[in-house]
């Protein structure tokens, strides 16, 4: 190897950072992974893999059913810019399919009063509906058309929907005029199908390393120690290792990760502790990382849930051990099952201890082979009385309602469905003011209320 001390360096930072997920990259491809370009990273989420990249907000996911089908997202910013409820065009992403078992999503960004082409990425499936290639191109303005850019493909086991033998990444090299291998992974499973090994390529700098991650599992079959190795001709290395703890649910409560010291000893690293609703939802998910003498936390995510148990708001506190925290709340609504809607962004003003709207994501979808209107449904008023109130509250719908309550920094407070003739009872919240959002099948509808 022409640098070996580079080898230990990047075995240093094998544990830099946790992902958990039902497709994780081994812990050995996650360095690789935060410098991907923006069209892989994009492609590795959309087949499932949770990255260690916040480039954006990531929602829950989309449903591609043929009964509702997503026609365009558009973002929208600056909204109360200079005093003023306004707001503008920002990012959109038009959706088309082809074919059953493909589709194209092209995003614009909107410069100079005109969308202009970013990139284009079209995602092919197998007959069982898994995701098996992303080939994703860059627009040139130059050329006026698309290069190529990136490309995932995956080979999933057998009939599991979710389990791979293997996945390449790839990226064009203009300079060669041919792809260049990225991040190259096989696995290997017991009989039981639980995955035994990962061996990892990686291409850092132009030197292709190896990398081997060994999975240990307890007596219910919950994954418990994942242990890092650099191969370097015949002999290994150990880089890095994890440790997952599991509560008596067997959910994962605890992943930490240990790296490798100047004296060849095992050192903390980082953590991430998890805690659950009583549906078995992620309520919390804490990040720390070890100073040497105690954990200090870095990162908090708080989710809540509606009665159907989807995510409807999700606050991210940012921890700096010098400057301010830094806080983001975003709100979801959904169209129906798992479509969404609206997605939401509040961004936190440290000074004035307060949320305010930064930008809004409207989901827009096709049935069958009508598309919708492709601009923001009209928000109609909502009637509460009395108002102010003290509790109970009738609000002018007349069939079953979604109903979200906020209080004016945008954090969700209450989240309830009301049926016909049913009143919103408000009396477990404190005095202040509030703004009220419902949904049913005529509408969207606003309104404010003063609980006294």
């Amino acid at each position: 190897m022409k640098n070996k001390v580079f080898l230990f360096l990047l075995c240093a930072i094998l544990s830099n950072t946790l992902a958990m997920a039902q497709k994780q990259l081994p812990p050995s491809a996650l360095p690789a992974a935060e410098n991907l370009t923006y069209t892989l990273v994009k492609a590795l989420q959309r087949a499932g893999f949770e990255l260690p990249v916040r480039a954006a907000p990531t929602a829950p996911a989309v449903s591609r059913a043929a009964e509702l089908r997503l026609d365009s997202t558009k973002t929208f910013y600056g909204y109360d810019l200079n005093g003023t409820p306004d707001s503008t065009p920002l990012f959109r992403t038009v959706y088309q399919y082809p074919d059953p078992l493909v589709s194209v999503a092209t995003e614009y960004q909107f410069d100079g009063g005109a969308w202009i082409t970013l990139n284009r990425s079209t995602q092919y499936s197998d007959d069982q509906g898994r995701l098996v290639e992303v080939f994703a191109e860059l627009y040139d303005a130059v050329t006026h058309d698309f290069r190529p850019d990136s490309r995932l493909e995956i080979y999933p086991r057998g009939d599991s929907p979710e389990l791979i033998d293997s996945a390449f990444t790839t990226y064009w090299s203009v300079e060669t005029n041919d792809w260049v291998e990225l991040i190259t992974i096989w696995n290997t499973y017991d009989d039981q199908e639980q995955l035994l090994e990962s061996l990892t390529r990686l291409n850092i700098l132009g030197d292709f390393l190896l990398f081997r991650d060994v999975f240990t599992y307890d007596d219910f079959g919950n994954n418990t120690l994942i242990e890092s190795f650099a191969l370097l001709g015949q002999d290994e290395f150990p880089a890095g290792r994890r440790e997952m703890t599991y509560n008596q649910n067997n959910q994962l409560i605890t992943v930490t990760a240990l790296s490798i010291d100047d004296f060849g000893e095992y050192q903390p690293q980082s953590q991430v502790t998890y805690t659950y609703t009583v549906f078995g939802n992620e309520a919390q998910v804490n990040s720390f990382e070890w100073n040497g003498q105690n954990w200090l936390q870095t990162e908090s995510i708080t989710y809540n849930y509606d009665n159907q148990q989807r995510v409807v708001a999700r606050e991210t506190r940012f921890f700096h051990q010098s400057d301010p925290e830094e806080r983001e709340l975003v709100n979801f609504e959904y169209v129906e099952g798992a479509d969404l809607a609206l997605e939401t962004l509040f961004v936190w003003d440290s000074a004035s201890e307060t949320y305010f709207l930064s930008d809004k994501k409207y989901y827009y979808y096709s049935s069958g082979s009508t598309a919708l209107d492709p601009t923001p449904e009209p928000v109609q008023q909502l009637i509460v009385s009395p108002n102010p109130t003290q509790g109970l509250v009738r609000l002018s719908v007349g069939e079953e309602t979604g109903i979200q309550v906020f209080n004016l920094s945008g954090q969700l407070m209450q989240s309830v469905i009301l049926q016909p003739g049913q009143m919103l009872d408000l009396s477990a919240l404190p005095a202040g003011i509030y703004s009220i959002s419902a949904r049913d099948t005529q509408g969207y509808y606003l309104g404010k209320v003063v609980k006294q």
